[in-house]
């Protein structure tokens, strides 16, 4: 008999298919480069992603049944937009199709990283990686401490929009020491009136890669704006990282309270 090929002597799927961007970042820390089989298109976008350098080389698919069927995966993961009629057709046509959910706290994140793991049959390493994610946050909230006078922040988004109450943005700026401006709107947007009759300590703008400015610091330039005294000062966000939870997200929370001067030792 023959050696067998590494890949024959692995546990768990070996030519894996992810249609989510989210699921690519988790998948990249848990599996070798070689089970993954095709990544989501915005993963390979410098625009979109942050681990775009990360998958260069790796096919790309936009979600697609027919995209799917011809890549022939043993395991398709799908992000909680997939579209219900691409799932199920490719269900049944046989195809294994697991929909993995996206984080809005550290503490969900840090089960759908486990969850994952165990799916993958990589079950340790998901520990691993859940294990230091909660260290880090427990350091981070251990630095920025309890204080009842926690600052405000604006998260100001393109087009103003904003995240509200339960989001995984809200529990990124609570992270990092702050109290959400837009944390009772019923809305996910902030307007410039908003901006101007609250006041907030700190707008928090993200950086966009390649682009000098945003659309949100062109908007602080308004005419309205100008001589408004103590309306914020601006905290640039870590470009890409932070949506989907997880690792990075406690990184971008860690840089925004050493800029914002919320942690102390």
């Amino acid at each position: 008999m023959g050696q067998l090929s590494a890949a024959e002597t692995r546990s768990g799927p070996q030519r894996i298919l992810s249609m989510n961007l989210c699921i690519d970042q988790l998948l990249l820390q848990l599996v070798d480069r070689d089970r993954i089989l095709s990544v989501a298109a915005d993963s390979a976008d410098p625009q979109l992603s942050s681990i775009a350098d990360q998958v260069k080389g790796i096919p790309v698919n936009h979600g697609r049944a027919e995209e799917v069927i011809s890549f022939n995966p043993d395991l398709v993961l799908a992000g909680p937009f997939t579209t219900p009629h691409t799932a199920g057709l490719l269900q049944r046509l046989g195809y294994r199709v697991e929909t993995i959910p996206l984080p809005r706290s550290f503490s969900e994140a840090s089960k759908v990283i486990t969850e994952l793991a165990d799916l993958l049959e990589v079950g340790p390493r998901g520990l691993e990686i859940a294990r230091q994610l909660d260290a880090d946050l427990a350091e981070l909230q251990r630095q920025v401490g309890n204080r009842p006078d926690r600052p405000t922040a604006a998260f100001f988004e393109p087009n103003g929009f904003t995240p509200t109450a339960g989001t995984i943005g809200d529990r990124l700026l609570s992270a990092a020491g702050m109290e959400n401006l837009a944390a009772d709107l019923e809305r996910p947007y902030l307007s410039l009136e908003d901006l101007i009759s609250s006041r907030p300590d700190f707008l928090v703008l993200q950086a966009q890669p390649g682009v000098s400015r945003s659309q949100a610091e062109a908007l602080l330039e308004h005419p309205a704006m100008q001589g408004m005294e103590g309306y914020g000062r601006i905290l640039k966000l870590p470009p890409l990282a932070w949506a989907c939870g997880g690792p990075e997200a406690v990184a971008a929370a860690r840089e925004l309270a050493r800029q914002a001067g919320t942690v102390s030792r």
